[in-house]
């Protein structure tokens, strides 16, 4: 006998999520950037969008 679930599967933490976060960030100002770089590799394109 098979055992499944009966409750529906999580929705995907990608696009949507990302957008309602990107929506609730906006009266804030700034760039809200998804990137695959490392968090090393992040801090220089961060420190130039910043202009420090």
């Amino acid at each position: 006998m098979a055992i499944r679930s009966l409750s529906p599967a999580p929705p995907p933490a990608t696009s949507p999520l990302l957008g309602e976060f990107a929506s609730a960030m906006k009266p804030f100002g700034g760039e809200v950037l998804q990137t695959s770089l490392s968090a090393e590799d992040e801090k220089e394109p961060a420190v130039e969008l910043s202009g420090s």
